[in-house]
């Protein structure tokens, strides 16, 4: 009779035993899925909160550009000239010699619409820049021995008018001419000879304004075409240029 006591006995242990782990397991289970709930809702919540940062955080701060090269050239021409002219061009016009043709540093600042003011400064030195920006025969504008050392000097805003209006004042890239002073920046090198017979520079103001997505409209006020000649003692007005980007 003890036995069958005991037994039963045992029989409610383990049933009770049984029971509280089932129950147990059912609270680690619904412990874990509680979890898992938590963690897969984890990064939707740091999604949200990443998109809502994007969404209120400032405009990214104006980027400044830095540049800076040396070109030294040697060009060699078979007919050895005893002066070393390359015919009558303004640049690169040295040869069967070793030249610093142009050396350069600069910084520049865009005009954007969560920084309006802009900027440009590039200064130079060596042969390309000593005969450029002159005339042939008009007088020179007073200080051309130290200003034919800045490529570039000019500030620029972008006025909250319409689609944006691009203002710039200063020593700026001509409008005429589509080939660079520097060498680098031309297929030839020596630059096509329509390059030096064009302003590489002008000084003055412009405006542009976009009227659409491929008219873009300027208009230019200067000193005169060449930028470090003064001829005439009186600003001359360009008339307005139509850029037609091409269709991506």
């Amino acid at each position: 009779m003890g036995v069958p006591g005991l037994e039963r006995r045992l029989f409610t242990v383990v049933i009770v035993a049984t029971r509280w782990m089932t129950s147990h397991s059912a609270i680690v289970f619904a412990d874990q899925t509680a979890s898992g709930k938590a963690s897969s809702a984890t990064p939707d919540a740091t999604i949200s909160v990443q998109q809502e940062a994007d969404a209120t955080s400032p405009p990214s701060a104006a980027k400044w550009q830095y540049n800076g090269f040396v070109d030294a050239g040697y060009l060699l021409d078979f007919n050895h000239p005893a002066n070393h002219l390359f015919r009558d061009r303004s640049t690169a016009f040295k040869v069967d010699e070793l030249d610093l043709n142009m050396a350069a540093a600069g910084v520049k600042k865009l005009a954007a619409e969560d920084s309006r003011w802009g900027m440009e400064l590039e200064v130079q030195t060596g042969k390309d820049s000593e005969n450029f920006g002159f005339s042939a025969t008009a007088p020179m504008v007073s200080g051309s021995d130290w200003l034919r050392h800045f490529g570039l000097a000019d500030v620029s805003y972008l006025a909250p008018v319409g689609k944006g209006l691009a203002l710039q004042a200063g020593l700026f890239n001509s409008f005429i001419g589509y080939d660079s002073l520097y060498a680098k920046d031309n297929f030839t090198y020596t630059r096509p000879w329509g390059g030096d017979y064009t302003p590489y520079l002008m000084f003055g103001v412009n405006a542009t304004y976009p009227f659409t997505r491929k008219i873009t409209v300027s208009t230019f006020v200067i000193n005169d075409y060449d930028h470090l000649a003064d001829p005439t003692m009186c600003p001359a007005s360009a008339g307005s240029s139509l850029t037609f980007p091409p269709t991506m």
